[in-house]
């Protein structure tokens, strides 16, 4: 349990116990969101290169929609288990 890294919301810091259940949980989502965001590069590479840019700027909605969506999933596990 530390100020630098880590999901640093007011519910991991109750009890290392917490710390670590918070961060396990937050930790797997990210870790299945960046397979995600993978994908998401993956299939963009066959693309002609005229419409990487557009592929980028749409493909932005998924991930900072994913991002927001583990951040509230991370916040009602916190709140659930107290």
């Amino acid at each position: 349990m530390n100020a630098w890294y880590g999901i640093r919301i007011p519910q991991a810091f109750e009890s290392e116990e917490r710390w670590r259940e918070i961060n396990r949980y937050g930790g797997r989502l990210f870790l299945y969101w960046g397979v995600v965001i993978g994908l998401f590069a993956v299939c963009g590479l066959p693309l002609p290169r005229s419409w990487w840019v557009t592929y980028n700027l749409a493909s932005l909605v998924p991930i900072f929609g994913g991002l927001l969506a583990i951040i509230a999933l991370i916040n009602r596990f916190a709140k659930r288990k107290t």
